[in-house]
């Protein structure tokens, strides 16, 4: 039998293997994690070590937030039964705000377990800014959030679910936020915890996106709305229980100008996926997708909007809204070409088949083509009713648009690429629909490939220095990030290979420029331009067409090309400036250099996060103000 000795130095050579091997394992997880990068793949890394470690010191915020004062935020959180466990972690990352004008009022819906009613007491014994109702029959989620609301005491009101986490900074920069006076409401980011204790699935947001809002309950988690103006509209409804947050967020739009719907970008709210969830899978609660439509078609009868909601594709349970057209306004279709007289007929051709109820005025702009093609064109006069003009100067797409507008009898202005087809029907009913709206600007269409992967879905500004297309190479099926790939919504711009605009603001806003953009981001410029005069522009996902990208033109391959190219870049930044470096409906938590949607920038996730001393996070529409 071995002596106390020689065991004790056996199992201290044992330990000392061990952590020799977990030294080895931690440097193979830190290269591993290294060589992911800023992939949002790799975002539990990039939120450990770079989001979380880069805060202002708590000491210093408390100070400041002390001496700024600011109003009293009451934290509702409505409970029922629940993993103790987690119910005790969401109570104190409340409680290590480092905003602390807070109150946490707790609802009980009617618990038996005792561990849960016992963190529920203790908190309140512990904290005396914690409030705990304690309900004997269960009234269902939206009558148990309403209790707290009604106890509550603040002027702002933030949501909070019973097993979610939120940052120690998120009560301040809300606090932040109202004290500008700017904002009735504000959200935040915000990611999930896995269950392994992981961060994942980061949702970076656009600032208020009205039209993507009515496809999805994109808003979510964090939400902070003035004490007022939940009175005004008022509290959760039961019969909409399962999407009674999505039905409050419609509701408040109504009430709420857009420019006062704030958006901070950080990731303020941790939700915590389980089985049964709504953060695992909109499927593992079926009556929220019920619920989610009925809330966004009693939103649309309420504000007496043309439009009508459904679930066009059971495999994509999301509201789908067709925004119903006035088909006697007259569209005239600006097709550009130089020979190709194929992709002329084939466009046209499409265009007739899949077009029912528009009234259509078709013009092709020839840009010097041969006699042969002149002649094939002239037929296309006589067969498929289209009008030719002719533009003989050098190739400027701009020009050739502008002259051919200013021909143009419609009250609305198609500018189509001759090389663009169709497949189904509705697509320019749905586009006309959304161009006839209150203050729309420009409408695109998705574009696929020949292979059926997007080509273009919305423009992302700034996206490689200057702007790139959303999605590319993305199947046409996939949802995309958050479902941002098949949902309608608000964009900074649209590509003007398939773009409805009315000529009124087309001319208002000076057309494209020919002058400094004869050739690329001339549609990007208009857009913006649309965007200056107050104007919104947006992408129609449910219906889409093909686009054989450059087909006729060709691409950038030339000495010639390429120096025009670098003029037009260098002119746009001139131009937009900052603007090319906040797309308020993409995320400055995403690296413009990279693949949209795919990597974060690390710049500016590191970057310290109080508000306090001036500046400010929080992004809105200033166009609708």
């Amino acid at each position: 039998m071995p002596d106390a000795a020689q065991s004790v130095s056996e199992l201290g050579a044992l330990v000392n293997r061990l952590e020799a091997d977990l030294d080895v394992l931690k440097k193979f997880v830190e290269k591993r994690n290294l060589e992911a990068g800023a992939s949002l793949n790799n975002y539990n890394y990039i939120y450990k070590n770079f989001i979380r470690t880069n805060s202002l010191t708590q000491h210093k915020l408390r100070t400041q937030s002390e001496e700024e004062g600011g109003p009293l935020i009451s934290v509702v959180m409505p409970t029922y039964e629940g993993n103790p466990a987690f119910i005790h972690a969401a109570i104190e990352s409340v409680r290590k705000q480092i905003y602390t004008r807070w109150e946490l009022v707790i609802s009980d819906d009617g618990t038996t377990n005792k561990d849960c009613l016992d963190v529920l007491n203790d908190a309140a014994s512990e904290d005396s800014r914690i409030v705990v109702l304690l309900n004997d029959e269960r009234g269902g989620i939206s009558n148990n959030t309403n209790r707290a609301l009604k106890a509550a005491r603040g002027d702002i009101v933030a949501f909070m679910d019973y097993d979610d986490l939120i940052e120690p900074e998120a009560l301040l920069l809300a606090a932040e936020a109202f004290a500008t006076g700017r904002y009735d409401v504000v959200y935040s980011d915000e990611d999930k915890i896995d269950e392994r204790g992981e961060f994942v699935q980061p949702h970076y947001k656009p600032a208020f996106n009205y039209d993507l809002l009515l496809g999805v309950n994109y808003i979510c988690h964090m939400v902070f709305v003035a004490k007022a103006k939940l009175v005004e509209v008022g509290f959760l409804r039961p019969d909409f229980d399962g999407a009674q947050d999505w039905d409050l967020l419609l509701r408040l739009s109504e009430k709420t100008p857009a420019h006062r719907i704030g958006h901070i970008p950080r990731v303020l709210y941790h939700w915590r996926i389980s089985s049964t969830s709504t953060a695992a899978s909109t499927s593992a609660k079926s009556y929220v997708v019920n619920a989610g439509l009925t809330a966004v078609q009693a939103h649309l009868s309420r504000a007496s909007r043309p439009a009508e909601a459904s679930v066009a594709d059971p495999a994509f349970p999301f509201p789908s809204v067709v925004w119903r057209a006035d088909p006697d306004d007259v569209v005239s279709v600006i097709i550009p070409t130089r020979d190709h007289v194929d992709l002329v007929i084939n466009c046209v051709s499409s265009l007739r088949m899949t077009t029912r109820n528009v009234k259509l005025e078709i013009i092709v702009a020839d840009n010097g083509s041969s006699e042969t093609s002149r002649s094939a064109l002239e037929m296309l006069e006589t067969t498929a009713g289209v009008k030719t003009v002719r533009w003989d100067g050098p190739f400027n797409y701009s020009a050739i648009n502008n002259y051919a507008v200013r021909q143009a009898t419609g009250k609305y202005i198609l500018l189509l690429n001759n090389d663009v087809y169709f497949s189904s029907h509705g697509w320019l009913s749905a586009m006309l629909g959304a161009v006839q709206r209150d203050r729309v600007g420009a409408v695109g269409l998705k574009l696929l490939y020949p292979d059926a992967t997007v080509q273009h879905d919305g423009v992302i500004i700034g996206q490689g220095g200057v702007a790139g297309h959303a999605f590319i190479g993305l199947n046409q099926a996939d949802a995309g990030y958050f479902c941002r790939g098949r949902l309608n919504q608000e964009v900074s711009a649209v590509t003007a290979a398939c773009l409805l605009v009315s000529k009124e603001s087309f001319e208002a806003v000076g057309g494209l420029d020919e002058k400094d953009l004869t050739v690329a981001f001339n549609d990007v410029d208009l857009c913006l331009k649309l965007r200056r005069a107050g104007l919104r522009n947006l992408l129609i996902n449910t219906h889409f067409a093909y686009h054989a990208e450059s087909k006729s033109r060709g691409y950038e391959d030339s000495p010639a090309k390429q120096a025009r190219f670098l003029k037009e870049i260098a002119h746009m930044r001139r131009k937009w400036g900052a603007v090319l470096k906040n797309d308020l409906f993409y995320n400055p938590n995403f690296d413009l250099e990279r693949h949209p949607y795919t990597e974060v920038d690390l710049e500016y996730a590191s970057q310290q996060t109080c508000l306090l001393g001036g500046g400010t996070l929080v992004r809105s529409d200033k166009a609708d103000g």
